[in-house]
C-alpha cells in the first residue's frame, strides 16, 4: 500500500512538489507528536500513526522521483 501511494504521488507531481510534500509531512508528524505529548490517548496515537504513514509515503515518493522512476 505504501509503495502504491508513493508511485501515485511521484507520477502525479513534480520533484519540487514532492519535496514540499515531504517537508509538510515532517511538520505534520511534529505537530502530531506534540499533540500526543499534550493529550495522550487513542485519538493522539491515531493522528501520529497517520502522520507517520503520510511521511513514509512522501519520502518513498521523493526517492522514486529523484531516481526518475515513478
Amino acid at each position: 500500500m505504501l509503495e502504491l501511494a508513493a508511485v501515485r504521488i511521484a507520477s502525479s507531481q513534480t520533484l519540487e512538489e514532492v519535496q514540499l510534500l515531504v517537508r509538510q509531512s515532517k511538520d505534520l508528524c511534529e505537530a502530531a507528536d506534540q499533540f500526543a505529548m499534550d493529550s495522550p490517548g487513542p485519538e493522539a496515537l491515531g493522528r501520529f500513526r497517520e502522520a507517520q504513514l503520510r511521511l513514509a509515503e512522501a519520502e518513498r515518493a521523493l526517492h522514486l522521483a529523484e531516481q526518475g522512476s515513478p
